[in-house]
């Protein structure tokens, strides 16, 4: 199997069984290990499936560049949907043109988008549901595996 074989799921999935308490995100002083990062992604695809999103639905995310987009991609790749990244820089105008297009099942938000995303659906009414998302825990194992 070479490189071009892995899926993004794999590559996930993979790391842990040799890296699980290195570290694989800094965001600030906030640390996360490969093995938190593949126990959050299983989570946040957990939640996905609950929520009824499946193999061709798109899942729109309004964030900060951080390690909240990185979970999406992988809960999303492990469920089989499509994710859209929004450009958090962009006017309310352009947010729904963009959502109108891709029609998303759910849209996640950070805290500082909350009130941007509730007047886009407001206006447009297409997508059934907001997610706020806000990770802020630090991976004591990561901690850790950065002294090493």
């Amino acid at each position: 199997m070479g490189i071009h074989d892995l899926t993004v799921r794999d590559v996930i999935y993979k790391e842990p069984l040799h890296r699980k308490d290195r570290v694989a995100f800094i965001h600030g002083d906030q640390r996360w290990s490969f093995g938190r990062f593949a126990e959050d992604v299983d989570s946040l695809a957990g939640a996905f499936s609950f929520l009824g999103i499946k193999k061709g639905d798109r899942a729109a995310d309004l964030s900060l560049n951080s390690y909240t987009y990185f979970l999406l991609y992988g809960a999303a790749a492990a469920v089989g949907a499509i994710l859209v990244p929004l450009n958090w820089r962009s006017k309310q105008e352009e947010v729904e043109a963009v959502m109108e297009m891709c029609t998303p099942r759910v849209v996640v938000v950070e805290p500082e988008f909350c009130g941007m995303a509730a007047e886009v659906k407001r206006q447009a009414s297409i997508w059934t549901t907001i997610a706020i998302c806000e990770v802020n825990h630090v991976d004591d194992e990561a901690q850790a595996g950065e002294r090493r």
